[in-house]
């Protein structure tokens, strides 16, 4: 097996992904919560507000608010980032952050296209 084989991914200069999929009570709280995971390794450094790019290069400003140490909601500006996408219930949205408080955004139905 060749050596670059074996590495291990870098995640840093790849970026880093989460997956979250959307639920009924998302869309009626007009929040979203970032994963604990993300939080406590990657979210040192980010800035308010948080700019989400969709494949076509619309770019949203969303605000987020801490509630605890790892508790990170996306609220201002959500909802409308939802209703821009049409979120419905069981889609599944794919966030790769980009540094600099940027994050690239794909949405996926429920057939997973």
């Amino acid at each position: 097996m060749s050596s670059h084989c074996s590495q291990e991914l870098n995640h840093e200069s790849l970026g880093v992904h989460f997956f979250k999929i959307i639920l009924q009570t998302t869309i009626q709280q007009g929040k979203l919560r970032v994963p604990i995971s993300f939080v406590r390794r990657h979210w040192k450094g980010i800035t308010n507000p948080v700019t989400l790019r969709l494949p076509n290069l619309t770019e949203k400003k969303i605000f987020w608010e801490k509630t605890s140490d790892y508790d990170v909601w996306f609220c201002n500006g959500w909802k409308e980032f939802a209703n821009y996408l049409s979120l419905s219930d069981s889609q599944c949205l794919v966030f790769q952050y980009q540094g600099n408080s940027l994050f690239n955004v794909i949405g996926f139905g429920q057939s997973g296209l």
